[in-house]
């Protein structure tokens, strides 16, 4: 089931045996499969893996219409560069978590690789939806951040939409 993309339901085994330690095991493992460990959001696998998931288990009441969004942050290798991987990092663990707080519970975020990321919009295909929604992602995202005592900085989001059916038949 987890390899299909389905989310793990929570085991909720709280015990101080070897079925506890186990149960503790195999949560962590499946974190560590999903989940890229800077930024807390699906790993590119794993995120494409649950759209599947996803799109199996549409029926005529649950729209499996979509959208995807692609994220590339303007500029990222100036920070990288300039202050260094380790502030560059913590720039990307933060747009991690603000993403993860701008997406609704039926969709889903991912990191692409580097400094790009990935949206899944759960039954929103209309244009005028994605582009309110992206209106708000940009607004999150590109608050200034604090990386150091007394220095800020501003990141630009560069945004793609492609939406299901319309500009596809897959997810490619």
């Amino acid at each position: 089931s987890v390899g299909k993309g389905e989310p793990l339901a929570a085991l909720n085994i709280r015990r101080a045996d070897e079925i506890g330690q186990l149960a503790q095991s195999f949560e962590q493992m499946e974190k560590n499969l999903r989940l890229d460990h800077l930024t807390q959001l699906l790993k590119r696998e794993a995120f494409f893996a649950q759209i599947e998931f996803r799109r199996r288990r549409a029926t005529d009441q649950m729209s499996g219409n979509y959208s995807l969004l692609f994220l590339d942050l303007d500029n990222f290798k100036f920070i990288n560069d300039h202050y260094g991987h380790a502030t560059g990092d913590r720039v990307l663990a933060e747009l991690g978590r603000r993403l993860q707080t701008a997406v609704r519970r039926d969709d889903a975020a991912g990191r692409y690789g580097g400094d790009e990321f990935i949206v899944y919009l759960h039954g929103v295909q209309y244009a005028e939806s994605v582009q309110q929604f992206c209106d708000k992602l940009r607004q999150a995202l590109e608050l200034p951040l604090n990386i150091h005592i007394g220095l800020q900085v501003q990141i630009r989001v560069s945004i793609g939409v492609a939406s299901y059916p319309q500009d596809g038949m897959d997810v490619d």
